[in-house]
Formats: C-alpha cells, structure tokens, sequence
C-alpha cells in the first residue's frame, strides 16, 4: 500500500511540472534570436553613432572650408579684373596724353602772348572741337571709383607715419587722375587757372607721364600676383630682337 501511494505521488508531481512548463511556454513571449550582425551593431550602436556624427562634423568641415575656398577665389578673379580695368585705362589716357599736352602748350603761348595770336585760337579750337572731353572727364570718374575701391591696403592705420606700398600706389594713382582731370578742365574751358585749385606748376611733359604710368602698371601687375616689371626690354629689343628678324645691317669684321 505505501508504494502505490510513493508511485501515485510522484506521477503528481510530474504532471504538475509538465504542467507548469506548459503554462510558462504558453504565457510567455518567445523572443526570436536575432543574427549576428544585429547583435553585433545593438552591443556597438553607441560607438556607430558617434562614429556617424563625427564623419557628419567632418563633412560639415570640408563643405565649409571648399565654400570659403571658392569664396577667396571668386574676390580674386573680381579682384584681379578690377585691377586689369584700371590698367587698361591708365594706359588709355597715357596714350592720349601727348595730344592734350601739345594743345595744352599752345592755349598757354595764346594766354601768355601780349598779341592777339588769332590764328592760334582758332587752329586750337579746331583741334578741340574733334574731340569729345567730357567722355574723359567719365572715364577719369569711373578710373576714380576704380581706385578708391580696389587699390590700397585694409589694414589699420599705422602708429607710424611711414605709408605702405599699396597705400603709396593708390595715391600715385590718384594724383595721375587729378592731373590728368586738371588737364581736361584747362582745354574744355580754355583757362590755365582751371588747374591752380591743385598743380599751380605747369603740366609734366609727355615722358615724364610716360614713366610714371609704367611705374603704376608695374606695382598694378605686382599686385595681382602675375608677372614682373620689363627692365632691360630697351636693350634686349634693339640686340637680340632685331637681330633675330634680320633688321640689323650684319655684323661685318
């Protein structure tokens, strides 16, 4: 009798287990097993995460250095095509200069002669006539705005009173476009004293002019970081350029 009642007992808790087993895989969820490489990046997702927004930063970092670069660039070529204008304008009036300088010396013998030289006003009147002046005067203001904008350094004021080379450039610009404006106004309104408000000298002649714009499209071409001055062209034109199109009488012993 107490072995049935043994065997009875076990088989209850047996049945009990099996039970109990079966409750807790019925009520609880099964979780599926996820794949490696889910498992791999959930264990590592803080460590991507900083990774991505460090690479993020780093993108930012390049566009904005290559926007910046661009930026530079594109001031450089406006600068440098700014620079290009007001060489090509300096070289302009240069080349008009010795005709106004000549009409400039004849109003002066008319002015300064106690005759009556009315032949002479009326060869300069013809003169001027052919020539528009006040187209000049708009070139010598635009040349002005030129200058005033784009020539001389953006640096603060120097504690000294030395001025810097680009400072010194731009005002070498300036007084060629007063000088040159003076000029204008003495030949539009036939009257030397048109000019004694800023050059009561009388006008620099055609080479002094010519020299000076040369000093001014070589500092200009200096500055747009191209070439060098032409030093020793003079020489190198009358030898070995001449001399290579067969201009020179040859070389006789």
């Amino acid at each position: 009798m107490t072995k049935i009642t043994i065997v009875h007992d076990t088989i209850l808790i047996i049945q009990r287990d099996t039970i109990t087993k079966l409750l807790k895989t019925v009520t609880e969820p099964k979780v599926p097993k996820l794949n490696e490489f889910i498992e791999h990046f959930n264990l590592y997702s803080n460590f991507y995460t900083a990774l991505g927004t460090i690479f993020t930063f780093i993108a930012i970092a390049v566009s904005l250095y290559a926007i910046n670069q661009s930026t530079k660039l594109t001031r450089k070529q406006v600068l440098v095509g700014k620079l290009e204008e007001i060489c090509e304008s300096i070289n302009s009036l240069q080349m008009e200069y010795t005709n106004f300088y000549d009409m400039y010396t004849l109003l002066e013998k008319i002015q300064n002669s106690s005759n009556n030289l009315v032949w002479l006003r009326t060869q300069l009147n013809q003169e001027l006539q052919k020539i528009e002046l006040d187209s000049y005067i708009y070139k010598l203001s635009r040349l002005n705005v030129l200058v005033n904008a784009y020539l001389g350094d953006k640096t603060n004021k120097s504690k000294t009173d030395k001025i810097s080379e680009q400072k010194a450039l731009k005002f070498k610009t300036i007084g060629f476009i007063e000088l040159y404006n003076a000029l204008i106004l003495v030949l539009k309104f036939q009257d030397l004293k048109m000019k004694e408000h800023n050059f009561i000298e009388p006008f620099p002649t055609t080479e002094s002019i010519s020299k000076l714009v040369k000093e001014l499209n070589n500092s200009i071409i200096s500055l747009m970081g191209y070439g060098g001055d032409s030093e020793g062209y003079i020489l190198y034109r009358n030898t070995i350029f001449k001399e290579d199109l067969g201009m020179l009488p040859p070389n006789t012993l």
